[in-house]
């Protein structure tokens, strides 16, 4: 019963990561060049795809994180909670830092949640207003559920732990 039981805990993180991979290709947020239509999805709206997120992040990071130093936070950094998850993925299956994994998981389902009051701009470098973050996509909605389940599943294997 007990394997039973250890096998049960496997598929919420698979089913966490399979969730984890959908909200990659599907639409994270759309963007619009009229700020009063950030509420709702129009045609004139850009759409950020999950992977387009991961990518932008990746190479905006070492600005982002500047723009941290100096005391200001930018909505890219929010894509950070990509290598955290991965990072949890891996702790978890190896069995390592549990303290450090509910922290990061926790603070990712945080920023995720905070994101969905964004209606910033995204502005280039020379600061003129290029678009305005609108609605939330499916992929958004995915990425915090992908995030949870990995959170539930840590928090279901330490209770079933302490119970045996």
């Amino acid at each position: 019963i007990k394997n039973m039981i250890e096998q049960r805990n496997k598929w919420i993180s698979i089913l966490s990561i399979i969730v984890y991979l959908c909200s990659m290709f599907c639409v994270t947020y759309y963007t619009s060049h009229d700020a009063s239509t950030y509420e709702y999805h129009s045609e004139t709206d850009n759409i950020i795809y999950g992977y387009h997120f991961m990518l932008i992040g990746l190479l905006s990071f070492p600005f982002d994180l500047f723009c941290l130093l100096i005391g200001t936070f930018r909505f890219t950094l929010i894509w950070f909670v990509n290598i955290v998850y991965i990072y949890c993925i891996f702790a978890y299956f190896i069995n390592r830092h549990k303290l450090l994994q509910y922290f990061l998981i926790s603070s990712s389902i945080v920023l995720l949640i905070i994101f969905e009051s964004f209606h910033n701009n995204i502005s280039g470098r020379d600061d003129i207003n290029i678009d305005y973050i609108g609605a939330k996509g499916l992929g958004y909605y995915l990425w915090i559920i992908g995030t949870c389940l990995l959170l539930l599943e840590r928090l279901k294997d330490d209770l079933l732990h302490k119970i045996h």
